[in-house]
């Protein structure tokens, strides 16, 4: 698996933990109703929960909440704030230099997505921002948290095909990595060409057959991975934007083992 996780707040904690209703066998197709949903200035709120554990052993928890704005065919940003946790396990098997580089990354830390570029609210380890910078500006946009995307129609289309049981709009299954790889894009980021891993998911969907929440479990190698996420306020108004170019400091600023000065003056952020 080369990456399950991406850059998540406090927040989503209690948003986690509502009781998702089942509703009755109107039949929807959720490839569809979510396909509607892409219109430039509209969007979703998500709060998700990525854990990965040696099973009795060391874990790493990652929450995050925020925003996805979509464009007319696909999620085109996000503002998303994590935060990390450990547990004794983890933590008492790092040294000195581990042990405080695994407290500075705790967050929470703010993430913008937009245009091509992400946005971090602070510095790569062990830098600290400079004086008058809020943002550390990356020249890629990470893939979206979680062993599923749903906001993907590709993804959310081979789950529904996978499912072993799709009623009271509750969708059930399992799918391997090599089978998701081959029809998502984001699986394909995440997993390349995937495997015989398995991934076991539940989908719950509202009325109109939107995601509403999501679980996904699966074990590529020898440690465990969960991942849950809560969608709400579908269709609501979201315009996201990319920090004042007075704030950032491009990442390449901080090469060479450290902040180049040099840099920071001479080189500016369109």
């Amino acid at each position: 698996m080369k990456r399950i996780v991406a850059g998540l707040a406090v927040a989503a904690g209690a948003a986690l933990v509502a009781p998702v209703p089942v509703h009755a066998a109107a039949k929807v197709d959720p490839v569809k109703a979510l396909r509607e949903q892409f219109e430039g200035g509209k969007g979703v709120e998500v709060a998700s929960l990525t854990k990965m554990a040696i099973p009795g052993g060391p874990s790493t928890t990652v929450r995050e909440s925020g925003v996805i704005e979509f464009g007319g065919s696909a999620p085109v940003a996000s503002d998303l704030t994590s935060e990390r946790s450990y547990n004794s396990a983890y933590l008492g098997k790092l040294n000195k230099d581990q042990r405080e580089r695994a407290e500075a990354e705790r967050g929470p830390v703010r993430t913008i997505s937009v245009n091509s570029a992400s946005y971090v609210s602070r510095a790569p380890y062990p830098d600290e921002l400079p004086v008058g910078k809020s943002w550390v500006r990356y020249e890629e946009v990470p893939g979206r948290s979680g062993l599923v995307d749903v906001l993907e129609p590709a993804t959310l289309k081979a789950l529904v095909s996978a499912a072993s049981s799709n009623r009271d709009g509750v969708i059930k299954g399992t799918i391997t990595t090599a089978k998701l790889a081959a029809a998502s894009p984001s699986a394909r980021r995440q997993f390349g060409r995937g495997g015989s891993a398995k991934i076991a998911y539940t989908v719950w969907l509202d009325a109109s057959g939107l995601v509403e929440r999501v679980v996904a479990a699966a074990s590529p190698s020898r440690y465990d991975v969960t991942y849950e996420a809560r969608f709400r306020s579908w269709g609501h108004s979201v315009s996201i934007f990319a920090p004042s170019q007075n704030d950032v400091v491009r990442r390449s600023a901080f090469d060479n083992g450290g902040l180049d000065q040099m840099t920071l003056n001479v080189e500016g952020v369109n």
